[in-house]
This record gives C-alpha cells, sequence and structure tokens, in this order.
C-alpha cells in the first residue's frame, strides 16, 4: 500500500474469497494486484479418507472463471507469489485445468521451485524498463519482511502476439466507460483501484522474461500484453522486496508496462 500511495494511485483491498464470489467484482476496476504470498496448496493428514478437499490453492478454479473473466474484459493484471507456477505443477494429476489457465491465460510456464537461495532481481527487457534496474527479496532474516525460501522461476509460454490470432477487441461499457459524477470516478475493489478512462494504450508484446534472478540467470518475472489486455507474474513475493525505495521503484516499472498512470518520483 505504501507504493501506491507514493505513486499517487488510490487502492483498496478485499480478500480473494470476495472475488471468488464476486462480491467484489474485479471488472470495475482497471487493474488488480493479486498478493499471494508464500501461498501454496496443503493437505491435511488423512484428507483423502476424511474427504477434506487440499486448501490455500493458488489459483482454484473459482478464482481462475473471475480471472479470466477480468482479462477478457481489458483488465490489466499483476500477480506476485512463491509458488506462482509450481503449485499447478504439483497438482497437475487432481487440477489438469490449473495448468492450462496459467499456461494459455497468465502466458507463463513453472521451470524450477527453489529457484534461487539468494534474492537479486535485475530487468531483462525494454518493454519493462529501457534503463537497466536491479533490486533484491528477502531469502533471509529480517525483522519487519518475511523470509522466501523457495521462490519460482517461471518462463514465457506460448507463441508472441500477433493482431488476427483470435484475440478479443472487445470491452465492456464498464471497463472504461466516463463517469459524470467524482462517486462514480471511484469505487472500491480488491487490491486495486478504479478511475475513470485511467487505462493507457499498451503495445502488443510476449510473452516475454521481464525480470530475471541475478543468482543463475533463470525468469524470475514474465509479461504479456495484448492489444486490449496486460498481465505480469512474479516468482516471488513482490512485498517482500527489501528496501522500500526499490519496491516503489519496480511498482512504478509494473504499472508503465500495465499502461496504468502514477506520479513519477524524483
Amino acid at each position: 500500500g505504501r507504493s501506491l500511495m507514493e505513486l499517487g494511485v488510490p487502492f483498496v483491498s478485499a480478500s480473494a474469497a470476495s472475488i471468488r464470489s464476486r462480491k467484489v467484482d474485479m471488472n470495475d476496476f482497471d487493474a488488480v494486484i493479486l498478493i499471494l504470498g508464500n501461498q501454496k496448496t496443503t493437505t491435511s493428514p488423512k484428507h483423502d479418507q476424511l474427504g477434506r478437499d487440499p486448501e490455500f490453492q493458488v489459483f482454484p478454479p473459482r478464482l481462475r472463471e473471475e480471472l479470466d473473466r477480468f482479462l477478457s474484459l481489458g483488465g490489466r493484471l499483476f500477480i506476485s507469489g512463491a509458488h506462482v507456477g509450481t503449485d499447478a505443477e504439483m497438482r497437475l494429476e487432481d487440477d489438469p485445468d490449473g495448468i492450462a489457465f496459467i499456461q494459455d491465460r497468465l502466458r507463463f510456464a513453472a521451470e524450477t521451485n527453489h529457484a534461487v537461495r539468494t534474492g537479486g532481481v535485475r530487468s531483462a527487457s525494454e518493454s519493462i524498463s529501457t534503463d537497466e534496474f536491479r533490486f533484491s527479496f528477502n531469502t533471509g532474516y529480517h525483522p519487519e519482511i518475511y523470509r522466501v525460501d523457495a521462490p519460482d522461476a517461471i518462463v514465457p509460454f506460448g507463441d508472441p502476439f500477433e493482431f488476427g490470432n483470435g484475440e478479443s477487441m472487445a470491452l465492456t461499457s464498464g471497463a472504461e466507460q466516463e463517469h459524470d459524477s467524482a462517486d462514480d470516478a471511484y469505487r472500491p475493489g480488491p487490491g486495486v483501484w478504479r478511475m475513470p478512462s485511467v487505462r493507457s494504450q499498451i503495445n502488443p508484446s510476449g510473452p516475454e522474461t521481464v525480470i530475471r534472478y541475478e543468482e543463475n540467470h533463470f525468469s524470475a518475472g514474465v509479461g504479456y500484453r495484448s492489444d486490449h489486455h496486460a498481465v505480469i507474474t512474479f516468482g516471488f513475493p513482490f512485498e517482500t522486496i527489501s528496501d522500500p525505495q526499490e519496491r516503489t521503484r519496480v511498482l512504478s516499472k509494473v504499472l508503465g508496462y500495465l499502461g496504468i498512470p502514477f506520479t513519477e518520483q524524483e
């Protein structure tokens, strides 16, 4: 939240449960930041015998449905988490649609977990920044930030975007409509913000690696922009970037990639 405030971007937050139930409709907003942290599927002892479903799946079916709908209607999405790829891979037998979702919709595939021991990251594409930048996330003791033990390496999946490849051009009337009143111009939503016609035109690109781990040059983040929606995914939790100023600068690069305006920092 601090980084968004420093960039002059209004925001509110909501739980994933409220999104899955559509008590909060992501399509009321131009962009969503999905914070997954260290979340991964967890099973209780003897869950099969007890008839208990696994808990804390990273992309459960209802969330996938809502994210798919959001992107189909022109949404801009930033996802970060330590198990964004490998959680679906580990559940391939029980939920094969999970792999299909991250590959076909989010346009990345899992490469490995425990990708690095250190948290150094650098930019890897001019699509996210024309100037190279570096930062680090926490992999050791920190008094205020939790430790990331097993970040994912994720790689681009699928062919580069081309006009006429079946991508939808349509936007719903609510996605970018003009509002006459201040009350309509800002409505609460999920970890997100909403202003009238805030989305900027984006240049299609990707899927592509936009950041890499410095330790071994594995792909740490993947971006994809069609002619009307955009998604960028990090294989580690964004909130664990150690330095607050670096965190804000990285978020400004992400917002720029997604075509979301913000206030430039001096």
